[in-house]
């Protein structure tokens, strides 16, 4: 079972993985360049399918691509590329909340360091930060609901610095684990904002820390949605049923279940067409 997994809410990242839980990460590369997703997209598919030690005509059996959020360009080139190869493949393509990834590798992290006491506590969420310019950031707040899971409790939205901790603060989160390139970039701000609010926040990156989501760890929490979506049937069901059941849900069916692709921009483009001259 091979899985292809793309994302693009912020550099191209690109993954090929292996197994029925797409386990085993058989390539993987993450460019720099946030900002010519189109011109390199394409390319890094192939040459990481190459150095995945797959054939060059070999297909994946499942696509997954980063839905966002990010601003308008780059996030669709993502998503047209994978409907783009789904639909010249026949094979279904899921999206994830491109936040949750980024999510998934800060838990992963802080589990790493629950010797060094610096585990995520029994009364804090997670909440990632991610880059949305215009001096705005995007968020979303996630509980851990047992080892190495996460559930999202509020988000995503954008906003600013202080809307987002405002926003934090009136949904009673008030000890947030905090990551991400918007971290990074309005330290200050979230800081006071925090202290006008009475929040207590913990920035648990590291220094030059998570900027792109890990196109792997996406692979693997979509086929954990997957079988979510599934339900009880997953425990007995192979990785080629789990797919047939995903490629007969509707529309309405893949929204409810986190599966959709419909690209979470949160705001209108960075460049629109103005209203027609009378």
């Amino acid at each position: 079972m091979i899985t292809l997994s793309i994302d693009t809410s912020a550099a191209s990242a690109v993954a090929w993985l292996q197994g029925d839980k797409a386990e085993t990460t058989l390539s993987m590369q993450v460019t720099g360049d946030a900002r010519h997703h189109v011109e390199t997209l394409s390319e890094t598919i192939s040459a990481t399918k190459t150095r995945g030690g797959l054939d060059a005509q070999e297909r994946a059996d499942l696509i997954v691509v980063g839905r966002g959020p990010a601003p308008f360009t780059g996030l669709r080139a993502g998503i047209m590329t994978a409907l783009t190869l789904g639909a010249a493949w026949q094979v279904p393509v899921v999206g994830v909340c491109s936040l949750d990834a980024l999510a998934l590798q800060v838990l992963r992290d802080l589990e790493g360091k629950g010797a060094a006491g610096q585990a995520l506590q029994a009364d804090e969420v997670t909440v990632i930060f991610s880059d949305a310019r215009r001096q705005e950031v995007y968020y979303r707040a996630y509980r851990t609901e047992g080892r190495g899971d996460l559930r999202g409790v509020l988000g995503p939205f954008v906003g600013s610095a202080k809307e987002a901790i405002e926003t934090l603060a009136e949904a009673g989160l008030r000890r947030c684990a905090c990551a991400g390139r918007g971290v990074e970039l309005y330290d200050d701000a979230l800081r006071e904002a925090a202290q006008d609010f009475g929040m207590e926040l913990r920035f648990v990156q590291e220094e030059d820390g998570l900027r792109v989501p890990n196109p792997a760890l996406a692979g693997r929490l979509a086929w954990e949605h997957i079988r979510g979506a599934v339900g009880d049937v997953a425990a007995d069901a192979n990785a080629e049923d789990l797919l047939a059941h995903v490629a007969s849900l509707s529309p309405k069916e893949m929204e409810a279940a986190g599966l959709h692709t419909t690209p979470d921009y949160l705001r209108r483009p960075d460049i629109h067409m103005g209203k027609p001259k009378t």
